[in-house]
């Protein structure tokens, strides 16, 4: 009798919670909670409408953002291409004009990687390389020397090659023309920094890991970032290109850092694509004392290709029937274009 009444009376409490939730339901915009008893009961259809319209109403919100940001960067690229227009067409314009305008245009690609840009972390897919051949792979005759990822890891002796002959050109007496000597301090740097690309990629593709990218990048930052300042020294005022040189330096070294402790690969993408933006604008609005100033786009085209192969590595591999590999193809073009640049050292004169 007892097990009745109180089976009766939980009955009963069931009843009066599923009616107060209902009364609730109507009267305000309360959202019932799905008891235990019945957990398949359905959500009042005013409740889906009104969680639909919120959906809605963060969507519309995020839509904006989108579209603003996109406007102000395509406000800022039409910007650049008005300016450059109008040095080509109105004559050269003051050093002082120049300078003021790379600056405010590095600050403001800077600020709106900042915030604009989401954080970008360092996809681990990326160490997933196409050629995973040992050397023992690829020359069974060589089964003593064990070298894995063969070709990702020898094909970045062509940087130790230009690196160090460039310092040679260098270092000898009245092979390469300078008008002062920090430009050939600048280049010293460069080739420096090339050599140890060769290192550090190296080194990487032995054991690619997040621990040992940042060696593979480290030079390749120093080294963007001095032809960024011997191009200011070279083309608008050296007096600024030598203020900023040390400047830019840090600020390759700070990008490396930050991507490697924080996780955020935005400082570092600004860094390496900086100079491909920059370097064919500076040829624009700007000219030089020095001949065979074309050989910077043929650089920057050869880099181009070599990023172009580096995002299709896969790709690459398989359409050489499994010979070369795009992150292999990506080292070759890239010191090819290195040595484009080392070239025009050697042949260029001053007008």
């Amino acid at each position: 009798m007892s097990d009745y009444i109180n089976s009766s009376s939980t009955r009963e409490r069931t009843h009066a919670a599923k009616e107060a939730d209902r009364q609730a339901a109507e009267s305000s915009k309360y959202v019932p909670k799905v008891t235990i008893e019945n957990p398949n009961r359905s959500v009042p259809a005013e409740i889906k409408n009104r969680d639909h319209s919120i959906n809605n109403t963060d969507r519309s919100v995020k839509v904006p953002i989108f579209y603003s940001t996109i406007s102000v960067a395509s406000a800022f690229i039409i910007v650049t291409v008005i300016f450059c227009y109008y040095c080509v067409t109105h004559g050269p314009v003051s050093s002082l004009t120049k300078g003021l305008f790379l600056l405010l245009s590095t600050g403001f690609w800077g600020f709106f990687m900042v915030a604009f840009v989401p954080p970008v972390p360092q996809a681990q897919s990326y160490h997933d390389f196409a050629d995973r051949r040992s050397l023992r792979q690829l020359i069974p005759s060589l089964s003593f020397i064990n070298i894995p990822n063969a070709l990702d890891v020898l094909s970045n002796i062509p940087f130790l090659i230009v690196g160090l002959y460039g310092l040679y050109l260098l270092l000898t007496p009245k092979t390469i023309v300078f008008l002062t000597s920090f430009e050939k301090f600048g280049w010293i740097i460069f080739f420096i920094s090339i050599a140890f690309v060769c290192v550090g990629s190296a080194y990487y593709h032995l054991r690619p890991y997040n621990s040992t990218l940042v060696w593979d990048r480290l030079p390749m930052t120093v080294g963007f970032s001095s032809l960024v300042g011997l191009l200011i020294d070279e083309r608008i005022n050296p007096i600024l290109g030598k203020a900023l040189f040390p400047f830019l330096l840090a600020a390759g070294f700070a990008s490396c850092a930050y991507w490697y402790y924080r996780d955020d690969l935005r400082p570092y993408i600004l860094v390496q694509f900086f100079p491909m933006i920059y370097i064919p604008m500076l040829l624009l609005i700007s000219s030089s004392v020095y001949s065979h100033t074309l050989c910077y786009i043929y650089a920057c085209t050869l880099y181009s290709l070599a990023k172009l192969s580096e995002v299709t590595d896969k790709q690459v591999f398989r359409l050489t029937l499994n010979t070369i590999s795009g992150h292999t193809l990506k080292h070759l073009l890239a010191a090819s274009g290195i040595a484009i640049i080392l070239y025009m050292l050697k042949v260029r004169v001053i007008l």
